[in-house]
């Protein structure tokens, strides 16, 4: 009997998929709005529901539902990029700073973490990154940062921390 209901679970998470490909976003939402009522601590009708709400042009709605149900899974890298990439296209800087200052204490080595803080360049976050990648040992990285920061710098004619490291 319960393997019925998983299968016949699993059957809707598919449907609803399809339709998000199919660009039938309503009938999508709608379909994962009732199997999140049912298991509201399932993560993947949440995810299908954020993306069929982005693919709508609705990316604050689609952000709001990660949000949400960030609580659930709450060292779940997959999850806090789409975050932090949402963060980016609605234009909050900030909260996208301190997820990406969060998901470099939890993951270090993350590359696209990397590449974003970078992007974000704010001297106060990329000094901050620099400093937690010291002391996690990863001093490559860290002086890659520390020569970005002295190269800015220079071009201000100010002291840079690069140039103490």
């Amino acid at each position: 009997m319960l393997t019925g209901r998983k299968s016949n679970l699993a059957d809707q998470m598919r449907i609803a998929e399809r339709m998000i490909n199919a660009k039938r976003h309503n009938e999508a939402i709608e379909r994962l709005r009732n199997i999140i009522s049912k298991y509201p601590d399932w993560l993947s009708p949440h995810l299908l529901l954020s993306d069929a709400l982005y693919e709508r042009g609705e990316k604050e709605k689609a952000l709001d539902v990660l949000l949400e149900v960030a609580h659930l899974e709450p060292f779940n890298l997959v999850l806090k990029k789409r975050i932090i990439r949402l963060y980016l296209e609605c234009g909050k800087r900030e909260p996208a700073r301190e997820l990406i200052k969060e998901v470099a204490l939890l993951f270090p080595g993350d590359e696209l973490t990397k590449s974003t803080a970078g992007e974000l360049q704010s001297p106060f976050v990329t000094e901050t990154m620099a400093k937690l990648y010291e002391r996690q040992g990863y001093v490559d990285d860290a002086r890659k940062i520390h020569e970005k920061l002295g190269k800015s710098a220079s071009r201000k004619g100010r002291k840079s921390d690069a140039e103490k490291f």
